[in-house]
């Protein structure tokens, strides 16, 4: 009866053991997957603004080579006659 007793214990301290340690495993887990997650928005706050200011490159640029007659150098170059 005593030696069951002990034994019940034993397992008893070991089951809480393993409980705490799968909860410090969770604990560790969650705070990787926030870790992960500011991350995330970091690099997508950045490339946004990458982005936007490609895009005003090329607006800036587009608006710069189009000239008076609204069409860009390249296209007004593409329509004049070949030399020859």
């Amino acid at each position: 009866e005593r030696e069951a007793q002990l034994v019940i214990r034993e397992a008893e301290q070991e089951a809480e053991k393993m409980r705490e340690q799968a909860r410090a495993e969770i604990r560790r887990m969650e705070e990787e997957l926030d870790s992960l997650d500011r991350s995330r928005r970091t690099y997508l706050a950045q490339m946004r603004t990458l982005i936007a200011r490609q895009m005003s490159e090329v607006e800036a640029s587009d608006s710069s080579t189009a000239g008076g007659t609204g069409r860009s150098q390249k296209s007004a170059k593409a329509a004049e006659p070949a030399e020859g």
